[in-house]
């Protein structure tokens, strides 16, 4: 435990990976994942020499998420667990020690992390993530009337985001053309549209405009989250933001205004944009997510911490920003920090919760009494839930993600 030093120093934008370092057969080399954040987020093997700390890329790759890494036998390439850009699930690559072309091993809609290869190299074993998810509708929140709309394995129908439309179409985030792209579809889960293409990146978060007119929804095609406005009507798509990481857009009932959390720094805050674009406006300075504005457009409901040793709880902001004028507090089985709604006539707000891994909705009233259930599910978890803007519907993507440990023999 002696003779401690530092070996390689990475300062922003560059950074080293967090899915850890693998030492070389020899022990000459560690390689771990490393990136960068200049000209969007990318990550590659790199190598550090053990005797200098001198440090090159081993991978000319670039990914967008990049996990454990492991050594072969030989020392003449790697295993790691990786997300191409534009992907959605973390798949399995093998990477040459010479610097040449990265070859995937696993390529399903399955995700794959937590590798680990047998010293004799001749076996990997990993974790395996599988989900069915898909969008269930139901009058009120009436579940025994909840009917399925959409079908697909692997698909996260609406895992990433679930929102109305005036005319009561969906707009959803689905991974059923292979990546992340925003889709619209009318109640019935019919008449799909893609709405955007993510070759080279995902999009995520949807919201849709009061009028009808807008999507608003992240996407990481810079490398970095930024909100982006979508016009239904001609397609044409607008940069609202250009930090380093927003998230969660929810749009004010006037139409004007974009909500959002901005994440780039550790302490999440929440902030406002114009719904044309333009300078933004922070709104809180404690750790706030995931916004939604009361149907009166007068106030933000939040998950909310004031110092971050604290639970979350339920926010209630001014529409202007501001400390909370309330806190609520929620159950420790509350799904959070996932969404919330406000419920329809605005006297209180909805959430997830989830006990022995079945979801349900409650509804946590503004005068601090205790929560009722809406929903009573008797199977699987809830992703994501919106009420229909005439509040007569609840949209949500529940289902299950099953994670197993499998083995792959002679892989090479």
């Amino acid at each position: 435990g002696s003779n401690e030093r530092i070996l390689a120093t990475r300062k922003g934008p560059d950074f080293f990976g967090t899915g850890g370092a693998a030492w070389s057969p020899d022990g000459k080399i560690i390689a771990c994942p490393a990136g960068t954040n200049t000209g969007g987020r990318q990550l590659y093997v790199a190598e550090v020499r053990v005797s200098d700390g001198k440090e090159r890329p081993i991978s000319a790759q670039r990914w967008s998420n990049l996990g454990r890494v492991a050594w072969m036998r030989d020392g003449r390439g790697l295993i790691v667990s990786a997300m191409d850009q534009g992907a959605t699930t973390t798949q399995v690559w093998y990477v040459p020690f010479s610097r040449g072309e990265a070859m995937r091993i696993t390529n399903d809609l399955n995700g794959y992390r937590d590798l680990s290869l047998t010293d004799d190299s001749t076996a990997l074993a990993m974790v395996q993530t599988e989900a069915h998810v898909n969008v269930w509708l139901m009058p009120n929140y009436d579940s025994d009337r909840a009917k399925k709309i959409t079908d697909g394995i692997g698909q996260y129908n609406g895992e990433m985001g679930l929102t109305w439309t005036p005319d009561n179409r969906l707009v959803y985030v689905s991974r059923a053309a292979g990546t992340q792209d925003v889709w619209i579809m009318d109640q019935e889960g019919k008449n799909n549209i893609q709405l955007t293409t993510s070759e080279t990146r995902a999009d995520r978060y949807t919201t849709v405009s009061p009028d009808g007119r807008y999507i608003v929804f992240v996407s990481t095609r810079t490398g970095n989250s930024n909100l982006y406005r979508l016009d239904l009507q001609t397609g044409d798509q607008l940069q609202l933001t250009n930090g380093v990481s927003e998230e969660f857009p929810e749009i004010s009932p006037d139409g004007k205004w974009v909500i959002y959390t901005a994440t780039g720094s550790i302490n999440f805050t929440l902030w406002k944009v114009a719904i044309d674009g333009g300078a933004p406006v922070q709104l809180t300075d404690r750790l706030s997510v995931w916004p939604d504005v009361s149907p009166d457009g007068q106030w933000i409901a939040c998950w909310y911490r004031s110092d971050p040793s604290e639970r979350w709880r339920i926010a209630i902001i001014p529409i202007s920003g501001g400390s909370p004028v309330k806190v609520l507090q929620v159950p420790t089985t509350a799904e959070t920090p996932i969404p919330m709604r406000w419920m329809p006539d605005g006297k209180g707000i909805s959430y997830v919760d989830t006990r022995d891994g079945i979801s349900n909705i409650l509804t946590q009233p503004l005068d601090g009494s205790a929560p009722r259930q809406l929903t009573n599910f008797t199977s699987d978890r809830i992703f994501w839930f919106d009420w229909s803007q005439d509040g007569k519907q609840l949209a949500c993507s529940r289902g299950t993600v099953t994670t197993d440990v499998v083995l792959i023999n002679e892989f090479k």
